[in-house]
């Protein structure tokens, strides 16, 4: 429900910063801190970031717009966050 990674719960503060590019090693120090609480919302959880950082998988995350999904996949400009 949220366009990409930001440095804060941009549901929450106004002024959370969207992070449009993060390397593997950045997202997974960003995230290996959190504490986890059930029922809490992220958007990848630890198990998830910590194999992307270990296989070097490009991921993307976009919201549900599903034009930056169309758009990403033909190559043009969208809105989310690339973690390569």
């Amino acid at each position: 429900n949220v366009s990409g990674l930001h440095d804060k719960n941009p549901l929450k503060y106004k002024n959370a910063k969207f992070i449009p590019r993060i390397s593997h090693q950045g997202i997974y120090k960003m995230i290996k801190n959190v504490k986890y609480k059930p029922g809490q919302h992220f958007v990848l959880d630890q198990s998830a970031i910590k194999i992307i950082k270990e296989k070097k998988i490009k991921t993307y995350i976009l919201g549900k717009n599903m034009k930056n999904l169309d758009n990403l996949l033909n190559n043009k400009r969208f809105i989310g966050t690339t973690v390569d």
